[in-house]
């Protein structure tokens, strides 16, 4: 089938043991930054985080976007999925990303009243920044 290969097809069985092995030996998904951008807004909205990590580890960036420019993690705070939303915020996605219609995931989770989840990416600091890193000079 046109678009697929070994790794698309064992990230959708999600035969991790096999995505690891094919990106191993140098293997890659070929495809549009828009069309893995559904893919990944399909499994939030599928609420398959299993189907995501599959793709993180198949080299997929996980801030690629759909046809409106929103992201997974849009998706995700729509939907309200908190595990999600951690999940997609510890991949390094930006909770201020703007899409097509200006609005970004912390304003849609405002809207929605998600006050658990707006909480999540207002406080959210990754791991870099955690416990005083993430310096940007250091002088001896």
């Amino acid at each position: 089938m046109f678009g697929y290969n070994a790794l698309v097809c064992a990230v959708k069985a999600k035969a991790m043991d096999c995505i690891v092995a094919i990106r191993d030996a140098g293997g890659f998904i070929d495809s549009t930054a828009q069309k893995i951008g559904v893919e990944l807004c399909l499994a939030v909205y599928q609420n398959d985080v299993e189907l995501l990590k599959c793709n993180e580890a198949a080299g997929i960036h996980m801030g690629e976007k759909d046809y409106d420019n929103r992201t997974a993690l849009h998706v995700a705070v729509s939907l309200n999925k908190p595990e999600i939303v951690a999940y997609l915020l510890q991949c390094g996605l930006d909770p201020n990303e703007k899409d097509d219609f200006g609005m970004t995931p912390i304003g849609e989770a405002r809207r929605r009243g998600l006050e658990n989840i707006e909480r999540m990416m207002i406080t959210y600091r990754p791991p870099e920044l955690q416990n005083g890193g993430g310096e940007v000079f250091h002088m001896e």
